[in-house]
């Protein structure tokens, strides 16, 4: 229990302050075997045999050694629980990514993963359908140290027995500390109480777009994506470069287009540049997401005209609230497919430069949601014109004001907030720019007539 709690308090931790990765060059194959040899001796009590087989051409490499341990006991013991008697468990690390990542795969012999546990394996608190149930802790956490690092986690079954969990790190990092505020991963971490009701979106409900884009090199970060967004959209394509998007774009015309930045051939910045200035194609919302995390780089890419700068490492859930609350937004000006009940532009009234005015305006909007300090005032400068100007150019555009619809836009992002995550209702009104509780709550009650509490809670929800 006394473990449990620890990682409890320490997830507390990085969520709320800013947390230090300790950096140190090592040798990191002589480093996981002196674990996996700490490790043999609870192994054998069950005879299980414990293979290692390192990849020699990785030396050494900075990373926090007391938080990967974390990481490569959880993995393991997760794989002492569910293997057979008599079995074996394979450790084996790799290069992959041309020589940039190390990869870390824990095979084991035992009775696999059910389909539906793959997806939520690294969700807090959740309890997968084996008959050694622990506490749904542990993974999420270990998820949490190695996206810190930069890395990805990960799980999939075995072509014939068992199942094989694996993560990556940077092989080439920094030599120095890494200053990470990881996303916050909700006020649940000290509700230890029996009746936790982990709170994930019911399928059904979430509307669903017509297609995605997403551009990544990295094969496992790419089918990670691809697993956790298929919920949105009704198809996902991928590519692995620029180049490779290119013929997806003209061909299947996807509604939103996914970037990583750093990629052969045709980066991010260039993908998302020849997007926007091409015709056709220039009503694509682009994301860009990347480890590029210098003020040169993020100003390089709003300049290309990316809707959204996320850096890595990111959070899932609050990654979909975002590429819906883009698309919402997108569709103020085009109105393709879903509607929401936000205002929408007259569209007699939209031409060419009418619309590019109003896809900057709703991009300002979107990725300033959770400041409280947006206001007209704040709009007009980021679109560098005075406040009467703004208000003469959106007027026969909107049927609203345009400090109405910033509340509007507000309460729909804090109504997708409430519906996917379990952030506390005032950790819900600070996200979406309310500057305090009490007020979100009366506005929220008069646009939804009920409180947020109240349709937060699933029988209280209109149907």
């Amino acid at each position: 229990m006394k473990n449990i709690i620890d990682m409890i308090l320490n997830m507390r931790k990085m969520e709320v302050e800013k947390n230090i990765l300790r950096m140190s060059s090592t040798p990191f194959n002589e480093w996981l075997q002196s674990i996996l040899n700490d490790f043999k001796d609870e192994l054998s009590l069950r005879n299980i045999s414990l293979a290692f087989t390192p990849d020699t051409t990785i030396e050494t490499m900075y990373f926090d050694r007391s938080q990967c341990e974390i990481v490569v006991n959880n993995l393991l013991t997760n794989a002492y629980k569910f293997s057979e008697e008599n079995s074996t468990v394979t450790v084996s690390t790799y290069l992959e990514g041309n020589g940039s990542r190390v990869r870390v795969t824990i095979k084991d012999e035992g009775i696999g993963l059910q389909e539906e546990d793959i997806a939520n394996l690294f969700t807090r608190f959740y309890q997968g359908k084996h008959s050694f149930q622990g506490n749904g802790i542990g993974l999420s956490y270990a998820k949490q140290l190695v996206e810190m690092h930069g890395g990805i986690i990960g799980a999939q079954n075995n072509e014939t027995k068992g199942a094989t969990f694996f993560f990556t790190l940077p092989y080439r990092q920094e030599a120095a500390d890494i200053q990470s505020t990881p996303q916050t991963y909700l006020n649940d971490a000290l509700h230890l109480s029996a009746d936790i009701d982990y709170k994930q979106p019911q399928q059904d409900s979430i509307e669903k777009f017509h297609s995605i884009l997403i551009v990544e090199d990295d094969r496992d970060l790419c089918n990670y994506l691809i697993c956790n967004l298929q919920v949105l959209f009704e198809e996902v394509y991928e590519a692995h470069d620029g180049m490779e998007a290119l013929p997806i774009l003209t061909s299947q015309r996807p509604q939103i287009v996914l970037s990583d930045v750093k990629m052969p051939r045709m980066n991010g910045f260039e993908l998302c540049r020849y997007i926007k200035q091409k015709p056709d194609l220039n009503y694509m919302p682009v994301i860009l997401l990347t480890s590029c995390v210098d003020d040169a780089s993020i100003e390089e890419g709003y300049k290309t005209g990316a809707e959204a700068y996320i850096t890595k490492p990111f959070d899932m859930d609050l990654l979909s609230i975002q590429i819906q609350n883009i698309m919402h937004n997108h569709n103020i000006v085009k109105k393709h497919y879903a509607t929401i009940d936000i205002p929408i532009p007259k569209q007699e009234n939209l031409n060419h430069i009418n619309e590019q005015l109003m896809l900057q305006f709703s991009r300002i909007v979107n990725e300033n949601i959770s400041n409280v300090d947006m206001d007209v005032n704040f709009i007009a400068k980021q679109m560098g014109m005075s406040r009467a100007s703004l208000y003469n150019k959106t007027k026969g555009m909107m049927d609203i004001g345009i400090s109405e619809y910033i509340i509007k836009c507000r309460l729909e992002y804090a109504r997708k907030l409430l519906d996917a995550t379990t952030l506390s209702i005032s950790e819900v009104a600070e996200q979406s720019g309310f500057k305090h509780s009490r007020n979100f709550s009366t506005v929220f009650k008069n646009a939804m007539g009920m409180s947020p509490s109240d349709y937060r809670k699933k029988d209280s929800r209109p149907s």
